[in-house]
């Protein structure tokens, strides 16, 4: 239920999944984050870059089943390019 309060950052390269998550805040947290919601088939339904501390509501809409966390950055540094155009 902690996920990410408390800490300083997360490592390179590494994220914190959270399943059966829809919605996050950030209230309390130290650092930015990239936030990614994935569906029951882990397929990207909503996606966040650079999120400020103190947010009390990052929804990641009804399709949503796992919420995962990274640092800021994350995100641009692994997108799909092509992603949009399929």
């Amino acid at each position: 239920m902690r996920g990410l309060l408390g800490r300083d950052g997360l490592p390179e390269g590494t994220v914190m999944a959270f399943p059966g998550c829809r919605l996050l805040h950030t209230v309390g947290m130290r650092f930015a984050l990239d936030i990614v919601f994935l569906d029951a088939s882990c397929r990207v339904v909503r996606a966040f870059e650079n999120v400020r501390p103190g947010r009390l509501f990052i929804w990641g809409g009804l399709g949503a089943r796992t919420a995962v966390e990274a640092r800021t950055g994350w995100l641009l540094r692994n997108a799909d390019p092509l992603a949009g155009s399929r």
